[in-house]
C-alpha cells in the first residue's frame, strides 16, 4: 500500500493530519474514549497521552500497545486493551 504512494500525496496527507483541529469536536465527546497507539510509532505516544484528559471530558483512557508500531491492532495486546476498556465503561 505505502509503496504506491507518491511523495506529493504523502506530503499532502501529512499536512492535512497535522492541521486537523479536533480539540473542539473531541472536547464535546460525552462517552468514554479509548486512545491507542503502538510504542514504536514515533512521536505519536508522546502527543496522544494527553488526549484522554483534553479530548474526551476526562473520561478517556490511553493505552500504548507494546511491540507495535504504526498499526497497533495487530498484536494480541490490542484485543486485551479493548476488552478491558469495554469491561470498565460506566464504572
Amino acid at each position: 500500500m505505502v509503496e504506491n504512494n507518491d511523495l506529493e500525496g504523502f506530503k499532502e496527507s501529512t499536512h492535512a493530519l497535522t492541521h486537523l483541529e479536533l480539540d473542539r469536536q473531541m472536547g464535546e465527546c460525552k462517552p468514554p474514549a479509548l486512545f491507542m497507539c503502538g510504542e514504536a510509532d514515533g512521536l505519536i505516544p508522546v502527543v496522544m497521552k494527553e488526549f484522554p484528559s483534553k479530548l474526551s471530558n476526562g473520561k478517556g483512557k490511553f493505552v500504548v500497545v507494546k511491540g507495535a508500531g504504526h498499526l497497533p491492532i495487530v498484536p494480541q495486546s490490542f484485543r486485551a486493551a479493548v476488552v478491558n476498556f469495554l469491561a470498565n465503561v460506566g464504572e
